[in-house]
């Protein structure tokens, strides 16, 4: 596939677009992270496996937790405790 021939307005905005792009990419990154610590911290302080927590705010977010209450076991009364179900 070949590129078109860009005017140089089009490559100013593709630039501020892969420039932009990157900082949302660090910034996703970076809250990636926070919450991956915040898991730890609350996994360890409370006893709650980590991949309980991480499975309740995934179906929580996606907000399908019918599709998945069969299987949900400790997460199902996670999200119930919590009020999310």
């Amino acid at each position: 596939m070949t590129l078109p021939s860009l005017q140089t307005d089009d490559v100013e905005k593709v630039k501020k677009l892969i420039d932009e792009g990157m900082r949302v990419l660090a910034d996703v990154a970076a809250l990636k992270d926070g919450l991956k610590e915040t898991v730890d911290a609350i996994a360890e302080e409370l006893g709650i496996p980590k991949s309980v927590i991480n499975k309740s705010i995934r179906i929580a977010y996606k907000q399908d937790f019918f599709n998945h209450e069969t299987e949900l076991g400790e997460v199902g009364e996670l999200l119930e405790i919590t009020k999310r179900k």
